[in-house]
């Protein structure tokens, strides 16, 4: 995934059969930071099937025979590389509490219409950027040690030092050349969930002085955030946040997101909410047939739609 905060904008690609059948499993979360700045990731460890049975041998983190977790951990997250394959780390949790057994999250954290757990506790994370993933963990051979079928790897001395010594690299920007480090993931991510919070918040305001009853549905992925209204007068609203003053602001839209701003354009609404100044400041853009635009008061959204690929390059 590209965010691990939920499947809104992301999507899981690998992660075994479950995530294939499925589109989802208890890690999309693994890098939402959740009221109280704490993050809770899920692995599946070896083992049983059903997440109430699954355990990790905490006795290899120096954990006594009855402990039910252990403290201060280094985790290091990964994924298989999906377009160059390799066991590539995706971030990491500073300070971590792993638990023996799977705990049930405090607060709903809905994939695929279920509640998701986790394993491993932290206060800090650090996710690498999707362009930057670039550290390979080996994978276990006859002739080299590394990650096996199981999905939880307690790495010997040595790579439990290479992974410390990137932890560190990453940290002071070394580890992305020359050119500026995008880290500090714990801090763009909580930035950005402020704006995002502000962005609803303000949009409720707007519908709320228009007396529309409202609804958040951003959980559901249908292509919107909000309804507004009853019966079937109602204005399909997505909402956006930028730090940039709106005659400035460059937002994207998911495919879903597009789709569903041309299929419904008549009850479709774009609340683009800019956070330059000390309040937030709202534009509220609808289709004008006559202009064949999106439009709001002294402004116009332009989109521009965005053929994207990977490029591999190989030796030839």
């Amino acid at each position: 995934m590209d965010f691990y905060e939920g499947l809104r904008g992301d999507k899981a690609v690998g992660g075994g059969a479950y995530v294939e059948e499925h589109g989802s499993g208890h890690e999309v979360f693994n890098f939402r930071r959740e009221p109280g700045g704490v993050y809770r990731g899920y692995v599946r460890p070896p083992g049983h099937f059903r997440v109430k049975d699954q355990r990790i041998n905490i006795e290899r983190l120096g954990a006594a025979p009855d402990d039910d977790r252990v403290q201060n951990v280094a985790v290091f997250w990964t994924a298989t590389d999906p377009a160059l394959g390799g066991t590539k780390v995706v971030g990491w949790y500073d300070k971590a509490t792993v638990y023996r057994g799977w705990r049930p999250s405090p607060r709903k954290r809905l994939a695929e219409g279920k509640d998701t757990g986790f394993m491993v506790e932290a206060k800090k994370a650090v996710l690498i950027p999707s362009d930057d993933r670039m550290f390979t963990l080996p994978r276990a051979t006859a002739l080299q040690t590394g990650i096996g079928q199981s999905n939880v790897w307690y790495p010997p001395t040595e790579w439990a030092t290479k992974l410390l010594r990137y932890r560190e690299r990453v940290l002071d920007g070394t580890a992305f050349g020359k050119r500026a480090p995008k880290v500090g993931r714990t801090q763009d991510t909580e930035e950005r969930l402020r704006i995002e919070r502000e962005a609803m918040a303000a949009t409720m305001r707007w519908c709320k002085e228009r007396g529309l009853p409202t609804r958040d549905v951003s959980l559901k992925r249908v292509g919107w955030d909000i309804e507004a209204g009853s019966g079937k007068n109602i204005l399909r609203i997505e909402v956006k946040g930028s730090s940039l003053p709106l005659g400035r602001a460059l937002l994207e839209l998911t495919p879903n997101e597009f789709a569903m701003m041309g299929q419904h354009r008549a009850s479709f609404r774009l609340a683009v909410v800019s956070m330059a100044k000390k309040k937030p400041d709202l534009a509220m853009f609808r289709w004008s047939g006559d202009e064949g635009a999106w439009v709001a008061p002294g402004y116009e959204a332009k989109l521009h739609e965005v053929l994207s690929a990977r490029v591999e390059v190989v030796e030839r």
